[in-house]
């Protein structure tokens, strides 16, 4: 069996062709598949990425899935955001779903994985997965991925904020008076 930790260590180094190690997807498969075999997250995630993109494999979105779901299962935060990436897309699911998006990344945003804070934030401030929009809850996660450096997300917090003061200055003027009324 061997240790999963060092079998995906390796499983990297073959990835990215890190000394001493020359690149080589095949054999970070190998190392991967190993790792999986023995149920770690991160190899798992891996697989993913690799069956996405087709490296050292056929390109399939529907393997993608599977391997993102397992290591979503098992509380993979990035694993989570790609899932919700995928069914937010649908690519590679039976079926796009919006709630199934917002399930997973509400799942990798609660762990503090920014790009899910962020993609959960705009699926709140559209209304996307739930029966109305949420503009407070978006604008609690567009600030927390914010606070991590995530340019898009400070961008929208801005947006969102302004429209939010531009909202209130409108509730604040005074009303005109009623079409029809008599000007004194």
């Amino acid at each position: 069996q061997g240790h999963a930790k060092a079998q995906f260590s390796l499983g990297v180094l073959c990835y990215l062709g890190q000394a001493p190690v020359n690149q080589n997807d095949k054999e970070a498969l190998r190392w991967y598949r190993k790792a999986c075999s023995q149920g770690h997250a991160g190899a798992m995630y891996n697989m993913g990425v690799m069956c996405e993109a087709g490296r050292g494999v056929a390109k399939s979105r529907e393997e993608a899935v599977r391997w993102y779901a397992a290591a979503a299962e098992k509380g993979h935060a990035q694993a989570q955001c790609s899932l919700g990436t995928m069914y937010y897309q649908g690519y590679g699911v039976p079926e796009q779903s919006d709630s199934q998006a917002f399930k997973w990344f509400n799942h990798a945003a609660e762990k503090g994985h920014a790009q899910a804070q962020f993609n959960l934030a705009f699926m709140l401030s559209q209304g996307q997965g739930l029966e109305l929009p949420s503009p407070v809850e978006a604008e609690k996660f567009y600030r927390q991925a914010a606070d991590q450096g995530h340019l898009d997300a400070m961008f929208s917090l801005a947006v969102l904020l302004d429209q939010s003061e531009a909202v209130l200055l409108d509730q604040s003027k005074p009303r005109g008076e009623p079409e029809g009324a008599p000007i004194p």
